[in-house]
């Protein structure tokens, strides 16, 4: 059964997964006390799970390739139409909510709004040049030109100077409050030591014979812990300092202390030298400003105030519109990708719909074939096993058993009938390449008051199929002592009795 997986059934709002334990209830002859409940329970009892509909499909999942072929491309069917309806819904509520913000007719294509945007780009671009046109400037002496040239090229370099030096100010800043910081994490640790060596001194608190929790004195072995487990004694001592040693730690810290005190004062001066060629910066810029200003007074600009305003506020007016565009391309672009993904999705939902409907076709063939195979060898087995069954058959519509047109009552029969229903399904995997698998598993087929004689005819026809097919298979049997025929006693595998059980006792 390793080329069945494991796929969806959807029955109404409920999907329900077909997998290994219920095509099992085919395959597993439990031990039932009511033996015409043909297939064995479901292990989870629900609506769904134990409904007639699925029941049919664990049948036509096991009798047929194409039935098999069938449920998955329904699973898939089913999941692209989810997908495709998720993908509809989502592109209709953008849909709907970008009719809102821009109103049903202000609507435009992509291209549209493309277009649209160059157009405005483009006259926009035709009055920033009008713009300039309309102011200007007299022609000056080449000194001035050239002199504001020059403060133009001294602004750029201080402003760069200047953003230098706030940013190496800056940098020397969290340097120096790094190290602040690891300095008061040192005198915490001199501080911790010192409690340590102090509490050390007054109660010998820290020896390799003394019990972590209760500080009480361990009578500790050799080579042992405090807890008892074996401990290298040398590498044991490693964990515990003397006096003289955290002395020599403190010692060695508090030195550090040193270290830090120099580089806070080396970081100090380093800052305030900074701060100082800041300052200059700042009073080369303003100087420089004040000159740049001075000679751009000098040039004589000529300029019609009307037309300036009027061309200015186009520009203002243009710009809103241009970023207007923008924004609903945005919108139609994302529009657009809703729109291309349902696109896609239904393209997808429409080839598993013609794919479902050729498997619908061909497993409604398969199905009508196997249902009169599976009856003329279940009717074969019944009337060879029961002298008073005149006809057997499995019902179309759900595939269970009509003995006798359905006017035959008696209750021992009904154990002959469900084993023989699954023989039947072994026997037809025996004839042909279905997914059924070549296996039978039985727990105890004599309930419902069936005689000896009738169950060893029962399970000799499963001895028979080794004579009628060349083909491998298994049949795993549980039933009570002597409870088989005579020719079937050399297949015995396990005897169990009272003094001879599955679970055996160990001796420890």
């Amino acid at each position: 059964m390793s080329n069945i997986s494991v796929f969806d059934i959807n029955q109404g709002s409920k999907t329900f997964k077909l997998n290994f334990s219920d095509l099992c209830r085919l395959i597993y002859h439990n031990q039932s006390t009511d033996p015409s409940l043909i297939y064995k329970p479901s292990e989870n009892r629900g609506f769904v799970s134990d409904s007639l509909y699925v029941r049919k499909a664990i049948f036509e999942v096991l009798v047929g390739k194409s039935l098999l072929e069938y449920y998955k491309a329904l699973s898939d069917l089913k999941s692209s139409l989810k997908d495709r309806d998720s993908a509809k819904s989502l592109y209709n509520e953008y849909k709907n909510l970008v009719a809102e913000l821009i109103g049903s007719n202000d609507i435009k294509n992509i291209q549209f709004i493309n277009n649209e945007i160059k157009e405005k780009e483009s006259h926009l671009e035709k009055l920033t040049t009008l713009r300039k046109q309309s102011i200007k400037i007299k022609p000056a002496p080449e000194n001035i030109i050239s002199n504001i040239d020059k403060l133009k090229q001294k602004k750029q370099t201080t402003e760069y100077k200047r953003h230098k030096s706030l940013e190496q100010n800056r940098l020397l800043t969290n340097e120096l409050s790094k190290v602040i910081q690891g300095k008061k994490d040192v005198e915490m640790d001199i501080d911790r030591i010192s409690k340590v060596i102090l509490t050390h001194n007054e109660l010998s608190l820290f020896t390799p014979d003394t019990c972590p929790y209760c500080l009480h004195d361990v009578s500790r072995h050799p080579d042992k812990c405090v807890c008892g487990s074996d401990v290298d004694e040398e590498d044991y001592q490693r964990f515990f300092y003397s006096s003289s040693e955290y002395q020599e730690i403190l010692k060695s810290i508090i030195k550090s202390i040193g270290s830090f005190n120099r580089i806070i004062d080396n970081l100090t001066i380093d800052i305030e030298y900074t701060e100082k060629v800041l300052i200059t910066r700042e009073q080369q810029l303003t100087s420089v400003d004040h000159h740049l200003s001075e000679a751009l007074s000098e040039l004589v600009i000529e300029v019609d105030m009307t037309n300036l305003e009027e061309i200015d506020d186009k520009i203002i007016e243009l710009k809103e519109e241009i970023s207007e565009l923008f924004q609903l391309k945005k919108l139609e672009e994302k529009l657009e990708l809703y729109d291309k993904d349902h696109d896609k999705k239904d393209k997808d939902y429409k080839k598993k719909d013609k794919n479902f409907k050729q498997k619908e076709i061909d497993a409604s063939n398969q199905l009508e074939s196997q249902i009169t195979e599976f009856s003329k060898t279940y009717n074969d087995l019944m009337k060879n096993s029961l002298t008073d069954v005149r006809k057997a058959e499995i019902d179309h519509d759900t595939y269970l058993p009509i003995i006798n047109g359905g006017m035959y009552r008696e209750a021992s029969s009904g154990v002959a009938a469900r084993f023989l229903y699954f023989l039947s399904l072994l026997k037809i995997s025996m004839k042909g390449n279905i997914p059924y698998p070549r296996l039978l598993l039985v727990d105890t087929p004599e309930t419902a008051g069936i005689d000896s004689n009738n169950l060893d005819l029962v399970l000799s026809k499963v001895q028979a199929l080794e004579t009628d097919f060349d083909s491998d298979f298994q049949a795993i049997i549980a039933t009570g002592v002597k409870k088989y025929p005579d020719s079937m006693k050399d297949y015995v595998l396990i005897r169990l009795s009272k003094s001879d059980r599955l679970l055996k006792p160990t001796s420890v």
